[in-house]
């Protein structure tokens, strides 16, 4: 789950979303000044080259906390769409950002739905990217 605290805290992620989109380039998010990684998750994100959409979530080994997103163009796009709509909602929400059913993770965005201390603000927590249905 990616927990934002306010609808501003949304910039850095949807800037980092658009620069995979644009650039062809790989990410680890939990590498990114902006997140906190729990339990040393680790999330890239990848941009793929193929016409079939796909925004899986997916274990890179069955032993450790590594995973890849991956999506192509289209897909990005769509993700980017789904943060526009969180900040032209402007209140709490979040959205479902890998594909329904999972691959071996859900993702999902929450805006201002979890409480947090005032540390939390301009963070997003990359926090238990094991949702329901995936492998713990």
């Amino acid at each position: 789950m990616l927990l934002c605290k306010t609808v501003a805290d949304l910039a850095p992620f949807r800037n980092l979303i658009s620069a995979v989109n644009t650039k062809n380039a790989h990410k680890e998010l939990s590498k990114e000044p902006f997140i906190e990684s729990i339990d040393n998750l680790k999330l890239s994100i990848i941009l793929r080259n193929s016409d079939s959409s796909c925004l899986a979530v997916e274990r890179q080994n069955d032993n450790d906390k590594k995973y890849s997103w991956t999506g192509n163009v289209d897909d990005w796009d769509h993700v980017l769409d789904l943060i526009d709509g969180l900040i032209e909602n402007n209140r709490p929400g979040h959205q479902y950002l890998s594909q329904i059913p999972p691959g071996d993770a859900n993702l999902v965005l929450s805006v201002g739905e979890y409480g947090g201390g005032d540390s939390d603000i301009g963070r997003v927590d990359l926090q238990g990217v094991v949702e329901a249905g995936g492998p713990g």
